[in-house]
């Protein structure tokens, strides 16, 4: 296996799904819930979902949950959710998380995001956990624990495009 930190999957490999399906966490205005993950040598990335609702969130509250979507801020920049995704491994585990991408839409009333968050190196096999935090929307720090040892194999079956 490939060893060091990659910010990205690497591009001619099919990673191996690891199906969650999981609620990390659901309030009166947000949800965020784990889809997949796919493993490969260089990492796993998961296929994270947010979807938030207005409700009685006051103006400037949506306005940040809507990130680029909302208007710009005082500094004429967007405003930015604070929506915070990421990974607790013990043991001292040194790796990162890089949000690789997504995507992300409005009706005026609901948020709904995917994002793709990646993680390198591997996990260690054992538990470690995957986080959200939301604070804009009263979401504290909730975890869902995983098993590394299920990534690491189905990071074995990952498999190069080419030879």
């Amino acid at each position: 296996m490939e060893t060091g930190i990659w910010s990205e999957p690497h591009p001619h490999v099919l990673g191996e799904p690891v199906a969650i399906g999981r609620l990390v966490v659901r309030s009166e205005h947000a949800l965020v819930a784990v889809r997949s993950l796919e493993a490969s040598a260089r990492g796993c990335g998961f296929l994270v979902k947010a979807v938030a609702r207005r409700g009685s969130l006051p103006e400037e509250v949506w306005a940040g949950i809507l990130g680029e979507f909302g208007p710009p801020g005082p500094d004429g920049l967007p405003v930015r959710s604070d929506l915070r995704l990421g990974v607790d491994v013990p043991g001292g585990y040194r790796g990162r998380t890089f949000e690789t991408g997504g995507s992300a839409g409005t009706d005026g009333e609901t948020y709904d995001a995917e994002r793709l968050v990646w993680l390198s190196p591997l996990p260690p096999p054992g538990p470690f956990e995957f986080t959200v935090e939301w604070p804009s929307l009263g979401l504290e720090r909730t975890a869902l624990t995983l098993d590394g040892a299920a990534v690491r194999r189905a990071a074995e079956r990952a498999e190069p495009y080419w030879p």
